[in-house]
């Protein structure tokens, strides 16, 4: 990591250089590295795999959106921002679908005993998989 800057925080003072698929690099922040961690991770949680909405990003975080845009990281959609690499989508998308639909699970709520009761998470019910209604659920 490389260190520079007048930026109060120290993640936004470090770099980090990143070599894309092609063999060329590029170099952002840690915090903009951070935050394509934790938003990339969040899409597949909300439904939105590889999708960023602007509404999960909030001021801080904006600045580092427009530098990965910057970077060829991510592009710039209506309503947020998209992984730019296809790749990494598919990858995503595939990671997505397995959390989702993991093996032996009940698909549908009429199989489903305890539909909605227990925990859950990605807007799925655990037992299940099948969405749920924003207002209910926990995160």
């Amino acid at each position: 990591m490389v260190s520079a800057g007048d930026f109060e925080d120290e993640e936004h003072r470090e770099f980090v250089r990143l070599e894309q698929r092609d063999g060329s690099h590029v170099v952002v922040s840690r915090a903009a590295f951070e935050v394509n961690a934790f938003a990339t991770a969040a899409s597949i949680r909300h439904d939105t795999p590889g999708v960023i909405l602007d509404s999960y990003l909030d001021a801080d975080t904006s600045l580092d959106a427009v530098e990965l845009v910057s970077a060829g990281i991510w592009e710039r959609i209506e309503g947020g921002y998209r992984i730019a690499d296809q790749k990494e989508r598919e990858f995503v998308e595939r990671l997505h679908r397995n959390q989702v639909e993991p093996d032996g699970w009940p698909k549908t709520p009429d199989e489903c005993p305890d539909h909605m009761e227990g925990p859950n998470s990605r807007g799925r019910c655990c037992r299940c998989g099948t969405p749920i209604p924003p207002e209910d659920r926990i995160f």
